[in-house]
């Protein structure tokens, strides 16, 4: 009896095996399918929405690890710096509401208020959600602060010494 039992094990193994093989295979077709469809697609993009981009990220400043900020609140504070002050450009560029900018605009919040004083590093520069032009160069920027019109890799005193 103890060798029937034995014999009989290895089968339902296999047959258990083999269902789930089966099953690995139904379920694979299924996801090629709903991934041809656009469905699969879809849901994973809505997966990494959910999961956060760089932008929902919080930033810290590089040189100041005590200030900590939403990535989209640097990049307001970036494209004020630049010399931007019309509210619906800066919020239609980095994705915030016109009274989400007005109050980093009143610097209420203290880590705003530290940032504003700090400054934007050198260096450091903020993708916007969509293109604006540069005051200073006109050109139609992606990154605040512009490239082109401000000091990147050298000193902002050092650099206004060479301007003068």
């Amino acid at each position: 009896m103890g060798s029937k039992r034995s014999l009989i094990e290895p089968s339902s193994l296999l047959s258990k095996r083999a269902k789930r093989d089966r099953m690995n295979v139904l379920i694979c077709d299924e996801v090629r399918q709903s991934a041809s469809n656009g469905c699969e697609a879809s849901e994973a993009d809505k997966r990494q929405e959910r999961r956060g981009s760089q932008r929902t990220r919080p930033w810290r400043h590089p040189s100041s690890p005590h200030i900590k900020l939403p990535y989209r609140v640097a990049a307001a504070v970036a494209v004020m710096e630049m010399g931007i002050s019309d509210y619906s450009v800066i919020a239609h560029a980095v994705g915030l509401s016109v009274e989400e900018v007005e109050r980093i605009d009143m610097v209420e919040d203290p880590a705003v208020r530290q940032l504003a004083l700090a400054g934007i590093p050198v260096g450091e520069s903020f993708k916007l959600s969509r293109r604006i032009r540069c005051p200073k160069c006109q050109a139609k920027i992606a990154l605040a602060p512009c490239i082109a019109c401000h000091p990147h890799g050298r000193n902002r005193s050092a650099a206004s010494d060479m301007e003068s």
